[in-house]
């Protein structure tokens, strides 16, 4: 079987490098805290575990947790 897309690969969020792209997910997917992206890269520095999904660098998912401990 033949794909045409890339392969998926999936990494800890590295704030500074992904937030662009974690911004752009929030929007496509018309999630409320893309108007506010101060308070978003809040929410994803303070996480307890975040990690993104990438095609060929390009974020094209984003998941975060946050616990009790």
């Amino acid at each position: 079987m033949t794909t045409l897309r890339p392969t998926t690969t999936y990494e800890p969020v590295r704030v500074d490098e992904h937030f662009a792209g974690i911004v752009q997910v929030y929007r496509a997917n018309d999630w409320s805290h893309a108007a506010r992206p101060d308070l978003l890269r809040t929410a994803v520095e303070r996480a307890d575990f975040a990690v993104v999904a990438l095609e060929a660098d390009r974020v094209v998912g984003f998941v975060r947790t946050m616990s009790d401990g």
